[in-house]
């Protein structure tokens, strides 16, 4: 079976690996760099700083000196690993021995792409084309100084005062970062800044940044951003009220939008988001045409497209295989990790009803989770060692949502996540033999609290 998949970032290199392991015949087109948005401007980007930055933060409450190179430093030696990441995959699509076509593709029929003038015919497709950055129409957008995160790594020098527009994961995450690197930074979200969030991680993660110096406005809306040739200020309306905002940088962290135009010409079915349309097996509407990764909406994670490509993947080798969308676990790097799998007490309380949910919580005035990073922290101050919170059912005790804050908790979600699946219950999280000390002390608290459920 010969199969052209148009993209290799996660979504597109998972589903080429899986059909070469099912007996496939990938041919892999890609227009930019190998690894899409991820390794190249997104996600590697976003963690690498991020790592940096918390780094820096660490060092300073401790109250020793960090020894921090400059912005142009830190950004160079960025762009260098970026170049080291793309040495490494071409390495591995090599070796793989799958083939590889650069070049822009475009659908002539759902069977055949036309590629540098030359037409590749294949038995089906698979379009992981990924997305681009969502953002406003709004006066001034032009301007020397408007970014979004695309831009981020080409960058030089440090914004002296930056304006995040979206308080979701991005703008949260980079608002963070940049602050910590020196930049005086402020957020404007139209609605909750973290919004996703549980409300006590949520508001934990706001009283954290706010403490760092960060300033945050909700219900503002975006009219205008002014200046000469370079960004100068911003317009904003917030609750009602014209407020306008110093900035030398402006960084729009507005959300996503699906890169589906390709699929257009052949008949492909379009949502109002500008995502391709597939069922659960990842089939769009047209026979042998599949879609998988970013370029078919939210929620737009790595980890997911992966899935995705490999679910798009076995169903044209002939295999039954679904995607779930059920517990995805997710973290936003900020001062120190933010990571949640499940409902929130919110979510599980319109479900269930507040009478048959018990929440069992490690506050941040506890020194908890105490473990790599931390220990120091708790004797400075408990609230900078970050919180635990589990919502359970009390009939069956089972684990309905986990939500974390500490430096090195996301590593226990995964594997929450697919025990949740299997209806894992406080009991069971109870005897589990823990490492410690350690940031994920998930099983500590199930067995201090499991007669509060």
């Amino acid at each position: 079976m010969r199969v052209i998949v148009i993209g290799a970032g996660p979504a597109g290199r998972f589903s080429a690996t899986a059909l070469k392991a099912m007996g496939g015949e990938p041919v892999v087109i890609e227009k930019d760099f190998l690894g899409g948005e991820c390794a190249n401007k997104r996600c590697i980007v976003e963690v690498s700083l991020a790592e940096y930055a918390v780094t820096l933060d660490v060092t300073e409450k401790m109250g020793l000196e960090p020894n921090a190179a400059s912005f142009r430093e830190v950004m160079g030696e960025l762009r260098s690993f970026r170049e080291m990441m793309r040495a490494f995959f071409d390495m591995q699509a090599k070796e793989s021995g799958m083939e590889e076509i650069r070049g822009e593709a475009k659908l002539i029929d759902p069977k055949t792409v036309e590629v540098n003038g030359e037409m590749v015919k294949g038995d089906a497709i698979i379009i992981a084309t990924g997305s681009r950055p969502l953002v406003p129409d709004i006066p001034g957008m032009d301007l020397d100084g408007v970014i979004t995160y695309h831009d981020i790594i080409e960058m030089t020098e440090l914004p002296e005062e930056l304006v995040v527009v979206g308080g979701g994961a991005v703008g949260a995450a980079y608002a963070c970062i940049l602050g910590q690197l020196g930049s005086k930074v402020t957020v404007l979200e139209r609605f909750k800044v973290l919004g996703e969030f549980d409300h006590d991680l949520r508001d934990y993660a706001i009283e954290q940044l706010k403490s760092r110096g960060i300033s945050i406005f909700e219900g503002a809306l975006v009219k205008e951003i002014k200046g000469g040739s370079r960004v100068e200020s911003l317009l904003a309306e917030v609750d009602g009220e014209e407020r306008e905002f110093s900035a030398d940088c402006v960084l729009f962290a507005t959300g996503l939008i699906p890169n589906s135009e390709i699929a257009k010409d052949i008949g492909v079915k379009i949502g109002e988001r500008n995502e391709i349309i597939v069922n659960e097996r990842m089939q769009t509407n047209v026979d042998g045409v599949y879609a998988a990764g970013d370029v078919i909406g939210p929620p737009f994670l790595t980890p997911v497209a992966r899935r995705e490509g490999w679910v798009a993947a076995s169903n044209i080798m002939g295999k039954d295989v679904r995607m779930d969308y059920s517990l995805i676990p997710h973290f936003v790097p900020l001062f120190m990790e933010f990571s949640s799998v499940g409902l929130t007490e919110e979510e599980a309380v319109a479900e269930y009803g507040r009478e048959n949910i018990a929440v069992l919580m490690m506050p941040p005035a506890v020194p908890y989770p105490s473990g790599c990073r931390s220990i120091w922290l708790a004797r400075l101050d408990p609230r900078l060692t970050g919180m635990m919170k589990l919502v359970i059912e009390r009939k069956s005790r089972k684990i309905l949502g986990a939500h974390m804050a500490s430096y090195t908790g996301k590593n226990a979600m995964h594997y929450l996540a697919a025990l949740m699946k299997r209806g894992f219950t406080i009991d069971e999280l109870a005897e589990i033999i823990e490492v410690y000390p350690d940031n994920d002390l998930f099983p500590v608290m199930a067995k201090m609290m499991l007669g509060m459920v």
